[in-house]
């Protein structure tokens, strides 16, 4: 069983045809990119929402939150909620961060860039399958 570490390992095995899609698929959203921008109103939250970040996406990772910091600052799930149900406004403009599924790489790859980053995050993690080992428990983790 391979593990998935890098964008290429998610990539192996598949044929011409879908590399190929894959590929133009990646261009399409670079290109779409580039047209994104932030809100433009004085408040506003915006939340981002991730999977993973596999180890060659370290560094990405890192310059996007550095990015966003220029445009807003950092709020858990908690503020992020208060200030959506207060009636006074929301007060600022914030991201939000929430990884999903649970996978390693957010213990491994992620958490010590937001902990130098010192930006909050929501991890939701999938409770069925903690304490289950990759190899010994496959045909269990394998659907998920």
């Amino acid at each position: 069983m391979q593990r998935l570490r890098r964008e290429s390992d998610l990539r192996k095995g598949e044929g011409l045809i879908r590399r190929l899609d894959g590929q133009a698929r990646r261009l399409a959203y670079a290109a779409l990119g580039s047209f994104a921008r932030i809100p433009a109103g004085r408040e506003w939250i915006q939340f981002q929402f991730y999977h993973y970040v596999l180890d060659d996406q370290r560094p990405a990772f890192r310059r996007q939150l550095r990015f966003l910091r220029e445009h807003g600052d950092f709020i858990g799930l908690d503020d992020a909620l208060a200030a959506l149900r207060s009636g006074s406004g929301i007060g600022g403009r914030y991201f939000c961060l929430t990884f999903d599924d649970g996978f390693k790489n957010g213990f491994t790859n992620v958490a010590p860039i937001l902990k130098e980053l010192e930006i909050p995050a929501a991890f939701f993690i999938p409770t069925k399958y903690i304490g289950l080992d990759l190899d010994q428990d496959w045909e269990q983790i394998a659907p998920f």
